[in-house]
């Protein structure tokens, strides 16, 4: 018994040892020609063969059995009757060597199996995969050597051949052909595996090394696995003192404070599944600013759990700055365009009553040369004082005529320069103030004007002082712009409300009229500057469209904003938005109360 045990487990080392060779053959046998390669099969299996001779199963006394047909028939099977052949070779020399009374049969039994598998080889051409197939063939073969063993060796009786030869071998012979060859095709596959996920990582790295990104792969909890050549090169340190350490011993100098905090708030977020996007700015270098588009996507695993972080980031300065060169370009544009238009439309605006007051001067010149004729002609004193009385009321008339074009010049003079003084200071002087009390004393101040004009001036205000934080001048002057224009538009008879509604976080302070109204398709319009509707220009002439567009400025210097709504004949209602409460600071800036914007420029 212990010998049968020992001899089978000498066979399976035997097998592993076979499969290990064959694997290190095939490894190299894609760069040769396919005879060596059958040949160098065949070889390696006779060996193999005549190895497994030597170490025999003994069935019965002086019956010992072992597989070397078999392996002829697996080296018939991968390398066709070439490689059959070649293994036939060291096992018949062998077996001749030893002689015998089984000599004869020993040797006729290796050619059974070199013919069965040479057909199946060329049957399948070479392709081995379905093992059930090879079951009847050696079925086959086994019956044929058991035959050729009773015919050559004499004196043998029929029932010792069956039960201590046939039932052995048939036993031997269907365990260890599919035993070898799925071993040796699971063998082959998990090699082609191999060499494709080679293959696929030689793909990868030379795209992942290639790319100008900055790509890292991360643990969940930061740690680093894998960096491209981009990361190495921006750090000057080799992958071996990255890999396997966390982000925070990363020795990168030129991160500031700010990136390491967005970096380890982004891999946090990211570790829940979140996918993070940020700009990173690097400290500059060669007095070069360096920003990157940075992100940190989650890899789930089959069971949904993030398992792996892929950090990106794309250098963006270049794009930055090509971006802000344009918008530098685009408001140099826009200004030099509002410069123009503002010329254009101050020239004209101030032409007129220049004109107006020149053509009045001219007019008063003339007058007076003809009444100085007329009186130097007088016959009587009464005479004379008439013609006084005459030029001093023609006079009085061309005098109010030369203060009405004055009094629009001073007008247009003093809008464009609250404009200019409120885009130019950088910070407001503020402070907390009611605005019911301010709203409330800025529109009746209107009350006498409004009577004047039979218009009724409703104000309308809730009992409870609303603090804010603000410019009182400033949006004192914006009320009496827009209560100013509602009093002018409205005909007699009409009315002008003037009402504030609180809200949680805001006010909003609402000015209404019943007067010509402003057409729908005019109304994104008249915060514009020098914008006028046609209703306007015919009904004020003073006017030079200012108003509104200082009053959108002083509300968005406070983070608030102004709507119009309203339609043609219908009226109009300003509504201006302010917040109840603001702790920041009021100045130019981003993040602040902003005073105005690219596009209100």
């Amino acid at each position: 018994m212990s010998e049968i045990i020992g001899s089978i487990a000498g066979n399976i080392a035997l097998l592993i040892a076979l499969t290990y060779l064959y694997g290190q053959v095939t490894n190299r046998q894609h760069t040769w020609h396919a005879t060596i390669h059958h040949i160098t099969t065949g070889l390696l299996f006779g060996l193999f063969a005549v190895i497994n001779m030597l170490n025999p199963l003994t069935v019965a006394p002086g019956i010992i059995l072992d597989d070397r047909v078999a392996l002829i028939f697996v080296a018939t099977l991968l390398a066709g009757w070439v490689g059959g052949a070649v293994a036939v070779i060291p096992v018949a020399l062998y077996r001749i060597l030893l002689g015998g009374a089984g000599m004869a049969a020993g040797v006729a039994t290796l050619i059974t199996p070199l013919i069965f598998g040479a057909i199946y080889y060329r049957a399948r051409r070479g392709d081995v995969s379905r093992y059930r197939e090879t079951v009847p063939l050696i079925l086959s073969v086994t019956v044929l050597n058991v035959l050729l063993t009773y015919l050559l060796i004499p004196g043998i009786s029929a029932d010792f051949l069956f039960r201590n030869i046939f039932l052995p071998l048939l036993g031997l012979h269907l365990i260890s052909v599919p035993l070898i060859l799925w071993v040796i095709l699971r063998s082959q596959q998990y090699r082609t595996l191999q060499q494709q996920v080679h293959h696929s990582e030689q793909r990868f790295r030379a795209i992942f090394d290639q790319s100008h990104q900055f790509i890292g792969l991360l643990k969940r909890d930061g740690t680093i696995i894998e960096v491209n050549r981009a990361v190495l090169q921006l750090a000057s340190l080799p992958i071996d003192q990255i890999a396997g350490k966390p982000v925070d011993e990363l020795p990168l100098e030129r991160m500031t404070t700010t990136s390491w905090e967005l970096l380890h708030n982004a891999i946090r977020q990211a570790s829940n599944g979140e996918f993070v996007r940020f700009n990173m700015e690097l400290e500059p270098h060669e007095d070069q600013q360096i920003v990157l588009d940075f992100s940190v996507t989650p890899i789930r695993g089959d069971t949904g759990k993030v398992v792996l972080l892929i950090a990106e980031g794309r250098d963006i300065t270049d794009t930055l700055l090509a971006e802000q060169r344009r918008l530098e370009l685009e408001i140099a544009n826009k200004r030099n365009q509002l410069m123009r238009d503002f010329i254009t439309n101050t020239s004209h605006h101030m032409r007129t009553p220049i004109t107006i007051v020149r053509s009045t001067l001219d007019l008063c010149r003339m007058k007076a040369e003809h009444y100085s004729k007329k009186a130097s002609k007088a016959d009587s004193l009464e005479e004379m004082r008439q013609i006084f009385d005459d030029q001093m009321a023609d006079m009085q008339r061309r005098i109010d005529t030369v203060d009405s074009a004055v009094g629009t010049l001073k007008t247009t003079i003093n809008d464009m320069l609250e404009i200019s003084r409120l885009d130019a200071t950088e910070t407001l002087t503020i402070s907390r103030f009611n605005l019911t009390e301010l709203v409330n004393s800025t529109a009746a101040r209107y009350t006498a004007d409004a009577q004047t004009r039979d218009i009724r001036l409703n104000i309308n205000l809730p009992p409870t002082p609303i603090t804010i934080s603000g410019s009182p001048t400033h949006l004192q002057q914006m009320f009496e712009n827009i209560i100013d224009n509602a009093l002018h538009y409205t005909p007699p008879g009409g009315t002008v409300s003037v009402g504030l509604t609180p809200q949680p976080q805001s006010v909003t302070v609402e000015i209404a009229d019943t007067g010509v109204g402003i057409p729908t398709h005019q109304q994104p319009h008249i915060f514009e500057e020098f914008y006028r509707t046609d209703e306007g220009m015919r009904m004020n002439e003073t006017g030079v469209g200012l108003g509104l567009a200082y009053a959108r400025r002083v509300a968005r210097r406070h983070r608030g904003s102004i709507e119009v709504s309203g339609s043609h004949e219908e009226g109009t209602c300003f509504r201006i938005k302010l917040p109840t409460i603001n702790r920041h600071k009021i100045q130019r800036g981003a993040d602040t109360l902003a005073p105005r914007t690219h596009k209100e420029d």
